[in-house]
């Protein structure tokens, strides 16, 4: 009868152990679908980020007149019950924003009528433009916030030289880089 015990808790752990070994095993973004709060939160900061890195590309085409971008278009609306599908889209928007901004700095680069501070700055952006940038990263919040935080960086600079050469608006007009 001992010997009936022991093979039935020992067949029981085996057979939850085999469960849990499945579940934790699975799929590689399963293991991450639960986020933490924090993480949430922090994959709310990157869908809103990088729709505004969108918004300050056409905002500083329209300043420096340059054509509209071939990899410019409407952004996706990122919304999944599934954290893992929101970051896999959150990396694709970033990809969509860094081959814009190449595109635009190229496009500076080679446009007379640029100003030439600024056009500089496109020359160089285009010339060095990282690559990696380009090209999808994981759906997890560590590679998708290390993304975040170089293509932010790159827009900004970006969006920062066209400002500063933006035409002053008339009294009580917003300027043209209202958005910060």
């Amino acid at each position: 009868m001992r010997r009936l015990l022991i093979t039935a808790v020992l067949v029981s752990c085996l057979s939850g152990c085999s469960i849990y070994e499945d579940m934790m095993r699975g799929d590689e973004d399963q293991a991450r679908v639960r986020l933490s709060p924090e993480d949430s939160a922090r994959v709310t900061e990157l869908y809103i980020a990088t729709g505004r890195y969108g918004v300050m590309l056409a905002q500083v085409r329209d300043i420096l007149r340059l054509p509209e971008s071939v990899t410019a278009g409407d952004a996706a609306v990122i919304s999944s019950a599934d954290p893992v599908q929101e970051l896999r889209g959150i990396a694709d928007q970033q990809v969509r924003v860094a081959r814009e901004l190449s595109s635009d700095t190229l496009a500076a680069c080679n446009r007379k009528g640029v100003p030439d501070a600024v056009r500089q700055l496109g020359c160089e952006t285009a010339g060095a433009f990282p690559a990696r940038l380009k090209q999808p990263v994981t759906a997890q919040i560590a590679a998708v916030s290390a993304r975040d935080e170089e293509l932010g960086a790159l827009v900004m600079r970006w969006w920062d030289a066209a400002c500063s050469v933006a035409p002053k608006p008339a009294e009580g007009e917003p300027h043209a880089c209202s958005i910060e």
